[in-house]
């Protein structure tokens, strides 16, 4: 089974003193010229999508708060992760059930929801 942990990359917060690297200007009012007062300084609080490093960032927090966690599928969880896709696999439709139930638990306690679930097997597809 697949899963996709919602809004993952923005749910990881960039510590104060990087938050500088990922800063970019706007310009205020497009009929003037870009300089002095007609231009914003903005700053990413959180990783940004499309940052050559971002999906590094995301496994070693993911890893971190998994291995913090008490789940009886941390290991298995860790070992499965692709950037924002969690991928399980179960012998058994009760054993898919028993995953399911138990991922979503681990997800949910470290604020993170896991969604649009794809199951390989139609009785669990239509059961969760």
């Amino acid at each position: 089974m697949t899963a996709d942990i919602q809004k993952a990359f923005l749910q990881i917060q960039l510590p104060e003193d990087h938050r500088d690297v990922t800063r970019f200007l706007w310009v205020k009012d497009l009929s003037e010229p870009p300089q002095g007062s007609n231009l914003r300084y903005f700053r990413f609080c959180r990783v940004p999508f499309g940052v050559n490093a971002g999906p590094a960032i995301l496994n070693q927090s993911l890893l971190k708060h998994i291995e913090e966690t008490s789940s009886v599928l941390g290991q298995e969880l860790s070992n499965s992760l692709y950037v924002d896709n969690v991928l399980l696999e179960g012998e058994t439709p009760d054993e898919l059930l028993a995953k399911y139930e138990e991922s979503k638990k681990t997800f949910s306690s470290i604020g993170m929801n896991l969604r649009d679930y794809l199951f390989n097997n139609v009785f669990v597809q239509f059961s969760h």
